[in-house]
């Protein structure tokens, strides 16, 4: 799809129809399926967690998220800060 939209904004005629294509067989499969998922009964609201557990999901996400984010640029500027003395002392 986002082929097909580059594509359109360079005006280029490379691949517009294959990829024309592609994003209108895509659309019509994401119609055809909204308003059901699989099994046909179920819908998207009713395959969801409950409100309860999304909400738990979410603002755990919130916190934990960041915290992972921290940790991994804290490991990260401490293994490059000691390459760069291992690089600097000539031992690679």
């Amino acid at each position: 799809m986002s082929r097909f939209i580059r594509d359109v904004r360079r005006g280029s005629d490379n691949g517009d129809y294959a990829s024309g294509s592609a994003a209108a067989a895509e659309a019509q499969c994401r119609l055809m399926f909204w308003p059901y998922m699989i099994p046909y009964p179920m819908t998207v609201a009713s395959a969801a967690a409950p409100d309860a557990s999304l909400g738990f999901l979410f603002y755990g996400g919130i916190v934990v998220l960041p915290l992972i984010a921290i940790y991994t640029i804290g490991v990260y500027g401490s293994s490059a800060a000691r390459f760069r003395y291992v690089r600097l002392m000539g031992a690679v």
